[in-house]
């Protein structure tokens, strides 16, 4: 059985091996993340995909990046 610290360093491998494809490095805008947050993504306590959906809202765009106006709440 791989210790936890083996299972880790091999998920760590495999997410920089498929990010090394998907993200553009002159637009990885990742990096310039604060630690703290990064950390708390990683554990689960930020979820980056509804930080994504909240930023289009508040540029009055949908989740395909086409413009639907600002909510008036």
């Amino acid at each position: 059985m791989k210790t936890k610290s083996i299972q880790e360093k091999e998920h760590v491998d495999k997410l920089e091996a498929s990010l090394k494809d998907y993200i553009d490095p002159d637009k990885n805008v990742i990096s310039l993340f604060d630690t703290d947050i990064l950390v708390q993504v990683v554990k689960g306590q930020i979820d980056l995909n509804k930080v994504a959906l909240l930023e289009l809202k508040n540029r009055g765009l949908d989740t395909n990046g086409k413009w639907v106006g600002f909510n008036k709440d």
